[in-house]
């Protein structure tokens, strides 16, 4: 039978069992014959398959089971009925996962070996399957099972099947808000906030995130801070207050730039001066972010040497840095040491998540790159520029104005817990991506968009 034929029925049987989903009180008896329908499907034809997005309707079902699951089972069998339903789950992904690899003669490049097929157990003729649809797929699987991981708290791996998700499609935020959401169950403020801002300033963003960017920093635009405090208290403070659009104390701002602050948490700063706008409030927040940039880069240049770390935030600072920092003496010295010391940069991520230059910086990133880009700038044939706020959507940060800048927020927020603290109440209000939606994606190496369902807002379960 032609395959178009037989992926045809398929679907048509699909359509049939999808009037269960729209009534609850049939139960989830459609779950598994919808499983072995579009498992079916991927053996037929993964091109078509993925093409259709069915892995978003695999997804789908999974979710609506576990939280019928979660929700219908009595509280002494909550958790043991929920881990049991997501290594069934689990099994189903898994089983996705090898057979699309065996049928089409590919491997994942960042996947845990545990979703990694054998090419000993490859097809003799496989199916063909374009590298950009690979890396699709990759990412959904690794999204995915990483889901059900951190259902299971387990924690530490669904981190890790985050992370190849990331690698496998660094530029669509769902997996970094992800990143974000496992961050807080650990009690990792700092890194949690950089994924959050990461999940919004990529080219297919996931808006949500701001809203979990807002309620972390609500809990620290109310603490007292002071020069002496900790590293941590003084760079959470201020990027609350730049937040905000509160005026912050320029010793505290200077401080962070005397103990050389890192890539992660300067590109917070930077996302948020992304989308400054004209307004005085706003205008004076610009300005201290700004000092901020211009003394690292000074920072950087007095120096007696300079690390890996240092090119790279150097990179990043060169994106939004002044003039007039660009013309002092320090960067002489800076561009000095850059024709004395080769250093190549192959953890380059970082710097994918804001829009650089006309001309961006090759990767990997090299010392030369960027002596390249000091010289043209300071010469004035390239220009510097901040990236463009996201308009078309919506503010990606939706930063709260006020006219009175004499007082500090009027907000309270329980802190959060960590993992030891067992309290995940104020972690549940975080949004996370688990539901279908519709989205434009863009197909990297070929240079076309197309539409796949995505995750809209939710919050975990």
């Amino acid at each position: 039978m032609d395959v178009e034929i037989q992926f045809e029925n398929l679907l048509s049987n699909l359509h049939q069992l999808e009037k269960f989903v729209d009534r609850p009180e049939l139960g989830t008896n459609y779950v598994l014959p919808t499983v072995e329908i579009l498992l079916n499907a991927a053996k037929i034809n993964a091109e078509i398959f993925l093409s259709k997005a069915l892995q978003q309707k695999l997804w789908k079902t999974i979710k609506l089971l576990i939280d019928d699951v979660s929700q219908n089972s009595k509280d002494n069998n909550r958790k043991y009925n929920l881990i049991n339903v997501c290594n069934m789950a689990l099994c189903w992904l898994v089983d996705l996962s090898l057979l699309v690899q065996t049928e089409c003669g590919f491997q994942f490049s960042a996947a845990p070996m545990f979703l990694v097929a054998n090419k000993a157990l490859y097809v003799p003729y496989p199916q063909r399957l374009s590298s950009s649809y690979r890396r699709r797929f990759e990412s959904f699987i690794c999204l995915r099972v990483g889901d059900l991981f951190r259902y299971k708290s387990e924690h530490d791996t669904a981190d890790r099947l985050y992370a190849a998700s990331v690698s496998a499609i660094p530029f669509i935020g769902d997996a970094w808000n992800q990143r974000g959401l496992v961050a807080m169950l650990r009690g990792d403020t700092l890194s949690a906030l950089y994924y959050h801002y990461r999940a919004i300033y990529c080219k297919f963003p996931f808006l949500a995130a701001s809203s979990n960017i807002q309620r972390i920093l609500e809990k620290y635009s109310n603490e007292v801070v002071v020069v002496k405090s900790s590293y941590d208290e003084r760079y959470l403070h201020a990027l609350s207050y730049s937040h905000f659009l509160f005026p912050i104390n320029r010793e505290i701002i200077d401080s962070l730039i005397n103990e050389s602050i890192s890539v992660e948490r300067l590109t917070c700063f930077i996302c948020v001066l992304s989308e400054l706008g004209d307004s005085k409030d706003e205008k004076g927040i610009s300005d201290t972010i700004q000092h901020l940039i211009d003394g690292i880069i000074d920072f950087i240049a007095t120096k007696d040497s300079c690390s890996q770390e240092d090119f790279l935030t150097l990179a990043l600072c060169l994106r939004v840095c002044s003039q007039e920092v660009l013309q002092s003496k320090n960067v002489d010295c800076l561009m000095q040491k850059l024709k004395e010391k080769q250093v190549s940069i192959e953890d380059v991520h970082h710097l994918r998540c804001l829009l650089s230059f006309d001309n961006p910086l090759p990767y990997p990133l090299n010392s030369t790159d960027i002596l390249n880009v000091l010289s043209a700038i300071r010469d004035g044939t390239q220009r510097n520029k901040i990236p463009l706020p996201l308009k078309e959507n919506e503010s990606a940060l939706a930063i709260k104005a006020t006219t009175n800048k004499s007082r500090k927020p009027d907000v309270s927020v329980e802190p959060f817990k960590n993992e030891e603290g067992k309290d995940y109440k104020s972690i549940n209000q975080l949004d996370d991506n688990t539901q279908g939606g519709s989205r434009r994606v863009f197909h990297e190496e070929l240079e076309d968009v197309i539409d796949l369902p995505c995750s809209s807002d939710e919050e975990i379960e």
